[in-house]
């Protein structure tokens, strides 16, 4: 490693960029799986629920010791759960996995999940940080929204068959299911990009991702080529519609494909072949006229490239650095020494417990593979460990329980930095998650003041690190001008708050800057003396109260800050001090832990 290089750490699964990413899918076949096994990939943990039946991928071939190659290719680092979700207890059971999770992905047709009660317009409200994903063959709304669809009939409603297979032949599917695959892509990259806006403190939603439009969307060669000329593009076999030569040919024994897309490469053609007279044919003198007669260009090389075996060629072509490579089969692909370099095929365990083989993510970070889980469930492997999750996850005995976990976070998080930005980068990931659920907070800290705001402590670390508050508006209340000695978050958890920034004029005036902002339930928003933090702050709603959370870099209640009079700027000091009668006791469970004992029949004291 030279000086400048940054070192390179071994992945571990722990540091995946999805690692503690939730996803519960509800997904069977290819594009959902494939979406799922995606997200597994890049670290997060997979809960796939499946019918009491299973995945119907289960049963396809082949099969070896009772289980589905195609499944494990498709599954791999997932848990599995099988439910009768028609049953109100295994509805209710699903419904707890999706509420402690991140990311929910389903491939049913529009409005199954809902009338299952499942749907986004159940979990939404409820949960507003989840990220939902819902793949299907033509999007959730729309005249086509009820049909269903599968790869095929996707490839042909899309356009990629009429572009498809020779020019004089029948109409031709892509061999691969990219209809399929791509959905699962844009399904995984959109998820993703979701979990990212929730990081940073903003909301989750619904994703649509209809299999129909990203075929469509990934065939914009094709889509751009009809809007430029009106004309459909037509099937041309392996060949191109703007270049030659640049397509299969056959060689002495096999075939081979060559792809000279400019004319340095077309030169280099011609030198291996020994055709320059071809240089100096104008039928050929440029990409667009050789795609225009590339039949005639072909009819010309055919004779040659078939007096030669296609390793000849190939080895010429590749040390004149014109791309090229063997029309392999999957077997040759899978044996090709990048495959191996890439380390692309890895040992596989199916359930029952036999060894088989898997192509795994193909990216690299950092110039390393990922630590990829090639392991897939039996239907239903992880039902007892999962159920058990459920019922270990804080019941209503312990309602403070969230509030409770984001203290003992943030505790460690202010142990291990003091470094501003990432106190607030990191503390906005976690006030988020608190704030996407409104069932914790105890009713003597929602109370509103008909005279005044109300500013309820939480709780205050000892050491006076951080403070917790619940912040509580009656109708139209709102703040003095005032300012921020500290650093501060701010999640929304009930209602809606505006802020105005305001500014010093020369003259000593303050005077509002630029719009208010709005900051909705789920919403987090930072304050700092570095962001140069001078507002007003307000409840939203004029008939109503509103509750936010807020997270102060010190004992908020004991700080010393100022309040502003606009007309002439001058600052008074104020205390805010606390509206609580009470703290709760974040740390005594004991009522919890009673209950429990006396359930699993244990004595009181």
């Amino acid at each position: 490693m030279t000086r400048n290089q940054a070192p390179v750490l071994p992945l571990e699964a722990g540091t995946l960029p999805l690692a503690g990413v939730r996803v519960v899918e509800f997904c069977q076949v290819a594009a959902g799986p494939f979406c799922g096994m995606l997200l597994a990939d890049f670290g997060a943990e997979v809960v796939k629920v499946e019918p009491r039946e299973g995945d119907s991928l289960r049963q396809w071939p082949p099969i070896r010791s009772g289980f589905s190659e195609n499944f494990a290719s498709l599954n791999r680092g997932k848990r599995s759960i099988a439910l009768d979700l028609k049953n109100p207890d295994a509805l209710e059971l699903a419904r707890s996995l999706v509420l402690e999770a991140d990311v929910l992905v389903e491939n049913n047709r529009p409005g199954v999940m809902q009338r299952l009660g499942l749907g986004w317009d159940w979990f939404g409200a409820r949960k507003p940080s989840l990220v939902y994903c819902s793949i299907s063959a033509y999007g959730q709304t729309g005249p086509r929204a009820s049909e269903g669809g599968f790869d095929l009939t996707m490839q042909a409603a899309a356009g990629v068959m009429s572009v498809t297979g020779e020019a004089d032949g029948p109409p031709v599917k892509c061999g691969v299911p990219v209809s399929d695959f791509t959905a699962g892509l844009y399904g995984a990259f959109s998820i993703a990009s979701l979990v990212a806006r929730v990081r940073a403190g903003g909301l989750g939603g619904q994703i649509d991702v209809p299999m129909f439009a990203t075929t469509l969307a990934i065939a914009a060669l094709q889509t751009s080529e009809y809007f430029g000329t009106g004309d459909n593009p037509r099937k041309l076999g392996s060949a191109h519609p703007r270049n030659a030569p640049y397509q299969a040919y056959r060689a002495r024994d096999r075939w081979f494909a060559i792809a000279a897309g400019n004319n340095r490469l077309w030169q280099a053609v011609c030198d291996v072949v020994g055709t320059p007279a071809l240089l100096r044919d104008e039928r050929f003198a440029n990409p667009s006229l050789r795609a225009a007669n590339q039949l005639a260009l072909k009819d010309l090389l055919d004779p040659l490239f078939a007096q030669r075996d296609a390793a000849d060629w190939l080895a010429d072509f590749a040390r004149a650095g014109v791309p090229c490579a063997p029309i392999n089969g999957y077997a040759e692909a899978l044996a090709d020494p990048q495959t191996e370099h890439l380390q692309l095929v890895r040992p596989m365990t199916m359930p029952g417990g036999t060894d088989s083989l898997t192509v795994v993510c193909p990216v690299r970070l950092d110039g390393q593979p990922l630590p990829v889980d090639t392991r897939s469930p039996a239907l239903g492997e992880h039902e007892s460990e999962l159920r058990a999750r459920v019922r270990s996850a804080p019941a209503s005995d312990d309602p403070i329980a969230p509030l409770r976990e984001f203290v003992v976070a943030m505790t460690k998080l202010v142990e291990r930095s003091d470094d501003e930005p990432t106190l607030i980068a990191e503390g906005r990931e976690l006030l988020a998650r608190l704030v996407a659920r409104d069932d914790w907070l105890p009713a003597a800290f929602a109370q509103p003041d008909p005279r005044h705001y109300r500013q309820y402590l939480l709780h205050a670390d000892p050491l006076e690190r951080f403070s917790v508050v619940s912040f509580v508006w009656g109708p139209g209340q709102k703040t003095p001008v005032h300012d921020h000695t500290v650093w501060g978050l701010v999640g929304m958890l009930r209602g809606a708050e505006m802020a105005q920034r305001w500014r010093r004029e020369p003259d000593g005036r303050l005077v509002p800057d630029g719009e208010e902002s709005l900051l909705q339930p789920g919403q987090v928003d930072a304050v700092s003396p570095s962001l140069g933090d001078i507002h007003v702050v307000s409840n939203a709603l004029p008939d109503r109260p509103s509750i936010s959370i807020h997270v102060y870099g010190a004992n908020i209640g004991a700080v010393r800050r100022h309040s502003y009079d606009p007309q002439t700027g001058q600052a008074k000091e104020f205390v805010s001090g606390y509206s609580s009668a009470t703290v709760p006791n974040l740390w005594d469970r004991s009522a919890s832990i009673r209950s429990s004992t006396a359930n699993a029949g244990g004595t009181g004291r």
